[in-house]
């Protein structure tokens, strides 16, 4: 029987779910992490390349189904699409939105919009991505607000 890692997160200041337009009941995990060590230790395996980061994201996993006769594949994606990470007091505009346009890259994978080929296809991706990094950033200001934390923005 496999054994399920369980990541420490008792150094999670706040956790909130990013709905996704256009995916229904799909969503993206924001944490918000009071220790830098805390934040890397969670991901042992996963970003160990970036071992002094404020902000990272992660996706989920998307799996490809077989195609059926009268279309595209079929993708399919748990209701959490991904996470992203920040470190308190360490984020600013320029970080949410660096971090949500990797999110939003995943996002447009998984829509399979591809804004590279289309102006139309670029408005989607660029909606997504105003609209999560608007999400985020304000939630991130709430948050740190609340906390009496010096707003790094």
């Amino acid at each position: 029987m496999p054994i399920k890692y369980k990541r420490n997160e008792s150094k999670v200041i706040a956790r909130s779910k990013v709905l996704i337009d256009g995916l229904p009941n799909r969503y993206y995990s924001v944490f918000l992490w009071s220790d830098r060590a805390a934040m890397m230790a969670a991901f042992p395996n996963d970003i160990q390349e970036h071992d002094n980061t404020d902000a990272f994201c992660c996706h989920g996993l998307i799996v490809f189904g077989q195609p059926n006769n009268q279309g595209p594949v079929r993708i399919r994606t748990a209701r959490r699409v991904g996470e992203i990470h920040f470190l308190t007091g360490k984020w600013d505009m320029e970080v949410v939105a660096h971090e949500c346009f990797h999110a939003t890259m995943h996002i447009c994978e998984i829509m399979a919009v591809e804004p590279m080929r289309h102006i139309e296809m670029q408005e989607i991706a660029a909606y997504l991505h105003g609209e999560m990094v608007d999400k985020i950033y304000r939630w991130l200001w709430q948050v740190e607000s609340k906390n009496n934390k010096k707003h790094p923005a």
